[in-house]
Parts: C-alpha cells; sequence; structure tokens
C-alpha cells in the first residue's frame, strides 16, 4: 500500500492537494481503504467530488484544486487576469467560473456560474484552465469602472496580449442585453476606437483643427520630407506641427505602436513637434483638442 500511497500524493501535489474519486479508484484504491483514510483523517471529503490529501500551500494551489474537482472549471476574472499579468486589478479571492447547469460549490475559491463560456474563449496556461485575455476583459467589465477598465485594457493591447479583434469576437459572441457587462464593453469599444473606421476618426477630427493667424492651412495626408513613404495624417508644415490621429485598429498593434513612436523621435530630431489625439479626445474633448493645436501653433513661428 505505500506505493499506491505516494503515487497519490504525487498526483495530489500536481493537482492542489485533491484527488477525484474517479482518480482514486484508477489508482486501485478500493471502497473500504478509502473508507479507512476519511475515518483516520488522513484524507478530508470535498463534497461528493473528491478528496483532499494535503492543504492548499496558496491561491493558486486552490485553483489547481477547484480545476481539478469541479467539472470543466475555469480559472476567471481577476484570478484569470493575475495569471495573464493584467495591470490595475482589484484584490478579490481565488475564482473560478463552472456552466450554470452545476451548482458546485468549492472551500476558498469563487465559484462563478455561466452557460456561455465557449471553448474558444478559455486556454490552458500554467497546467491550468484559464479564460483567455478577451474573455477575461469581457468578464472583468460587469464590476469595473470605465476608466480602470480603459487603462486595463490599453495596457493589454499595447503589450501585444489582446487585439480588437478578439475584443470584437467576445463581445459579439456573448455580449447581449441583460448581461452584465455587455454595456459597459461596449461603451469600452467605442472608446477605444476599435471596429472603427480610420477615416471616420479623420473627419471628425479634422473639423476641429485651427486655421493659425498666419492663415496657414493644415495639409492632410502630409508627406514627411525626411521618410517619402511615410505620411502624417495632417501637418502644419511652415509651423513644423504634425497631428495625428489615433484609432487602436491601426495604431495599437504593437509593430505600429514601435514605427510611430520611431517616426516621432526622429520629427522631434528635425524640430517637429507632433501632436496625438484619440477618438476620446475628438468626441468628448472637442475644445482641448482645438485649443491644443492652437496653443502650439501660436508658440512656434510660422516660417516662410
Amino acid at each position: 500500500m505505500a506505493h499506491i500511497d505516494r503515487t497519490a500524493v504525487d498526483l495530489a501535489h500536481s493537482q492542489g492537494g485533491v484527488l477525484t474519486r474517479a482518480q482514486t479508484l484508477e489508482l486501485g484504491f478500493t471502497r473500504h481503504q478509502l473508507e479507512y483514510r476519511l475515518e483516520t483523517g488522513r484524507w478530508q471529503r470535498v463534497s461528493d467530488l473528491g478528496y483532499r490529501l494535503m492543504p492548499s500551500n496558496d491561491d493558486f494551489d486552490q485553483l489547481l484544486a477547484a480545476v481539478s474537482l469541479l467539472p470543466a472549471a475555469v480559472v476567471s476574472h481577476e484570478s484569470a487576469g493575475e495569471l495573464h499579468g493584467f495591470r490595475g486589478l482589484k484584490n478579490a479571492p481565488a475564482t473560478v467560473s463552472v456552466h450554470s447547469r452545476t451548482t458546485h460549490a468549492f472551500e476558498g475559491v469563487v465559484v462563478k456560474r455561466c452557460h456561455d463560456l465557449r471553448d474558444k474563449h478559455w486556454i490552458n496556461h500554467r497546467g491550468l484552465r484559464v479564460t483567455t485575455p478577451a474573455r477575461t476583459v469581457f468578464d472583468l467589465a460587469a464590476s469595473y469602472g470605465d476608466r480602470r477598465l480603459t487603462r486595463m485594457t490599453n495596457s493589454l493591447i499595447d503589450a501585444g496580449r489582446v487585439s480588437e479583434t478578439e475584443l470584437e469576437e467576445v463581445l459579439a459572441s456573448v455580449g447581449r442585453r441583460g448581461k452584465p457587462g455587455t454595456q459597459r464593453m461596449r461603451k469600452l469599444m467605442s472608446t477605444l476606437g476599435v471596429g472603427l473606421d480610420t477615416s471616420e476618426l479623420e473627419r471628425r477630427g479634422r473639423l476641429l483643427l485651427p486655421q493659425p493667424r498666419c492663415g496657414c492651412e493644415p495639409v492632410d495626408e502630409y508627406e514627411i520630407p525626411w521618410l517619402p513613404m511615410r505620411r502624417f495624417d495632417d501637418a502644419y508644415p511652415r509651423h513644423r506641427v504634425a497631428v495625428e490621429w489615433d484609432s487602436v485598429k491601426y495604431h495599437g498593434q504593437r509593430d505600429s505602436f514601435e514605427s510611430d513612436r520611431q517616426r516621432d523621435r526622429s520629427a522631434l530630431e528635425r524640430g517637429w513637434r507632433v501632436l496625438r489625439f484619440t477618438w476620446v479626445d475628438v468626441t468628448e474633448r472637442p475644445v482641448d483638442v482645438t485649443g491644443s493645436v492652437s496653443a502650439v501653433l501660436d508658440r512656434f513661428r510660422c516660417e516662410p
């Protein structure tokens, strides 16, 4: 029996300290042997799901145990965010999601129920089933404020951990009227400019551009003198001032993000100033956009 016990302990150790009932039978434990271990306190029963052979060391062990025992459980919400490296998470207990048809609870773990967790919305990560970054954002949208959610998602997009396509897919797949998080997620997508045609952002932004006192009008799609294959969205060449309309769809991907910053640095080296404005700036702070551009134009002399 020493051998079978060692095997059981090794397996339990890899699962946060637990074994399912099916696993104990596969290892060869008899019903009498299981009852003996429970009666002597060597093992503890975890409802009708299985047995705990050793205590969990931390939240990660708790998640391992819950995913190992609960039917089709997936690490979700803040726990998934932590595993994916999200910034700005709230402090929250270990959390998993299970199908709404199940009613299981698990000591030390928050168990949420849902019926729309698609297979494509979770991945294997560090030996756990974990919701994808995009699905995790949607789940957190139900309890996070607009500003916090936007900052968090922006950092994920900048780091290349989630794309606007993935966010759109999750929203289209599970978003619906009355579904927690749907309304805030839709607002988030609008705030980020995700799915927005850049021409619409540029069209609205150009309506806000001022005409400087010297009468120089802005030039759209201005060819950058030192980078003939690249263009500024808009520019005041005689002031050496450029304006960029930043849509997540076109500027938020990692390669574009890096390229844009390199271009900004090269512009600064040549005496140019680059002003960047987002969909939120254009739609919610239009006066600030006009004022910012005017202030920079007033500050720098128009050259003939």
